[in-house]
């Protein structure tokens, strides 16, 4: 089950809410491709064709954000490892903005994403809530 995570900025009152973690749907590695956005699932997809037996971790929904301008994306989170156990896929986040690259944002034990900046004002003073559960 996922749950929602809110944002929102106590200096520039910048908000956002994020759909984190793994649904109903996510069973096996090609739906979880099939969520994917198209440049990612084309990438995975050829992994996948290469290493059909794959053995695959998924955290599902998880947040990125640019080390250089902060900007914030929610992508799915893979990792598609070879019969030897090497990674041969792992999720990326290249920010459009800026050319950076993107960091994977950590949660906490209750599933809230810890230490945000703010993409907007650059502020740490980011408050983040619980949002619903989904499926």
């Amino acid at each position: 089950m996922g749950n929602g995570n809110y944002i929102i900025c106590q200096k520039c009152e910048y908000e956002r809410e994020f759909l984190l973690g793994l649904g109903m749907m996510w069973g096996n590695i090609e739906n979880i491709i099939g969520f994917m956005d198209k440049s990612s699932r084309e990438e995975a997809s050829k992994i996948l064709q290469e290493n059909p037996d794959p053995h695959y971790k998924t955290d599902g929904n998880c947040v990125y954000q640019c080390q250089k301008c902060f900007s914030l994306r929610e992508k799915i989170h893979l990792l598609i490892y070879d019969k030897n156990g090497k990674i041969v896929y792992r999720t990326q986040s290249n920010c459009i903005k800026c050319k950076g690259k993107r960091k994977r944002l950590k949660e906490n034990s209750n599933g809230i994403l810890d230490k945000i900046t703010c993409p907007k004002c650059k502020s740490n003073e980011v408050n983040v809530s619980e949002g619903f559960c989904w499926d």
